[in-house]
């Protein structure tokens, strides 16, 4: 995983069983790339009784308009868009 996330990113527990990953300087089209790799990376390295954990995945850009409230919250948005989807996938914030 350490080819995955790079020097200049920060990960840190938020809540109970959300992480947030900071990845700075990283557009739209990366962080999707570099989310579903690590999605796909911690599903094939963690497992439960033999049957792998799922990760879902939300996704927020920074706007010009953002501050830390608005950037979390569309985060999460997306995070529980995906949960709600069927899990274990990566989906972008509005």
């Amino acid at each position: 995983m350490n080819q995955t996330i790079r020097s200049t990113d920060l990960i840190g527990q938020w809540g109970g069983e959300e992480f947030i990953l900071l990845l700075p300087f990283t557009g739209q089209a990366a962080a999707e790339v570099m989310v579903e790799r690590l999605r796909c990376l911690l599903m094939a390295a963690i497992t439960l009784d033999g049957q792998p954990v799922t990760e879902s995945f939300g996704i927020a850009v920074y706007q010009p308009d953002d501050d830390q409230v608005s950037l979390l919250a569309r985060a999460d948005q997306a995070l529980y868009a995906a949960k709600t989807a069927g899990r274990n996938r990566v989906m972008i914030a509005v």
